[in-house]
C-alpha cells in the first residue's frame, strides 16, 4: 500500500512538472506565414569543380578586397581558400602554411610565381597579383593533375576560365 503511494506520487509529481514548463512549448507560426525552408547544405569540402579544362578541389571562397596579406592552407591535393575574390591589380601576399606531409607548391607562370612549400616548414609568404578582369589560375605544380588548383578571382560573378594559359599537369614528386 505503500509502495503505491509512492508511485501515485511520482505520477502527480511529474504532470505538475511537465505543466510548469519542464518540456519545451512548440509553436507553430501564425497563419499565411512563410515557413522558412531549411537552407542547402554548403558545397562538401574538397569537391571537385570543372571549370573549362581544370579540376579544382573546392575548398571554399575566401575574400581578400583591401587586404594586404591572406593565410592559406595547402593540404593534400587542395588549397583552402580555392577561389579568392580581390580588387583589381590587388597586390596580395598569401601566407601559405602546408598542412600535408609531401611538398608542394604555388605556381602563376604569368607572374613569374613558383615557389615549393616543403612539409614541416614555416608558414611562405608568396606575393600575388589580381587581373584587371576575370580570373588568374595558381596551381601547384606537383598536383595540378589532382585538383590542387586556385584562381584569383575579380567581381562578384562565379568564377570562370582563367586568364592566361592552362597550367600542364606535372608528374608527382618522387620522393
Amino acid at each position: 500500500m505503500v509502495a503505491a503511494g509512492r508511485v501515485v506520487g511520482l505520477g502527480i509529481l511529474a504532470v505538475a512538472l511537465v505543466g510548469c514548463g519542464g518540456a519545451p512549448a512548440v509553436s507553430k507560426p501564425p497563419q499565411g506565414a512563410a515557413v522558412p525552408k531549411a537552407s542547402s547544405a554548403p558545397t562538401p569540402a574538397g569537391e571537385l569543380v570543372q571549370i573549362g579544362p581544370v579540376t579544382y578541389a573546392n575548398w571554399g571562397e575566401r575574400y581578400a578586397r583591401r587586404q594586404i596579406g591572406l593565410e592559406l592552407d595547402a593540404g593534400d591535393f587542395y588549397f583552402k581558400g580555392t577561389f579568392i575574390r580581390g580588387e583589381p591589380r590587388q597586390t596580395l601576399t598569401l601566407v601559405i602554411d602546408n598542412v600535408a606531409i609531401q611538398v608542394h607548391n604555388l605556381s602563376i607562370p604569368a607572374q613569374g610565381v613558383d615557389h615549393d612549400i616543403p612539409a614541416g616548414s614555416p608558414r611562405v609568404s608568396v606575393d600575388v597579383t589580381f587581373p584587371m578582369t576575370g580570373a588568374v589560375q595558381f596551381f601547384c605544380k606537383y598536383h595540378t593533375a589532382r585538383g590542387m588548383n586556385g584562381l584569383l578571382v575579380v567581381g562578384d560573378l562565379p568564377p570562370q576560365s582563367m586568364i592566361g594559359p592552362s597550367p600542364v599537369p606535372s608528374p608527382q614528386p618522387t620522393r
